[in-house]
């Protein structure tokens, strides 16, 4: 891993090693259109969504996954996301498809997670 992202934590759990990042900027914004034909936008304000791909992990690596996913759930309390290396701290969700970790042998092959910011910033 190898880019300006860097070290990422939930909840102080340093995440494993990931083979991909992307930061995708989710706008949130109303707009209508008049009768006359004008179109009217209210722009409000962005949400950052990240998702993180990961080849390789181990079933451990894979189970502080699913555990920080889970917690969610049974804590009733929004994740916290660290960047050091950005500087960013924010309360986020994280949604992964328990259904779709498939193992080749010791190791998953292709997991992926989507962490969406929770308070959303301009």
């Amino acid at each position: 891993m190898v880019n300006e992202y860097g070290e990422i934590y939930l909840n102080s759990t340093l995440l494993p090693d990931y083979i991909d990042i992307a930061l995708e900027r989710s706008p949130n914004a109303s707009s209508n259109v008049t009768l006359g034909g004008t179109l009217f936008v209210d722009y409000v304000n962005n949400r950052r969504v990240w998702t993180i791909q990961w080849q390789l992990l181990t079933r451990d690596q894979v189970q502080v996954i699913v555990d920080l996913y889970n917690s969610q759930y049974s804590t009733g309390t929004n994740l916290v996301m660290q960047i050091p290396n950005l500087g960013t701290t924010t309360d986020v969700y994280m949604t992964i498809s328990t259904d779709q970790i498939k193992y080749n042998g010791q190791y998953s092959d292709s997991f992926s997670a989507v962490i969406q910011e929770i308070y959303a910033v301009s």
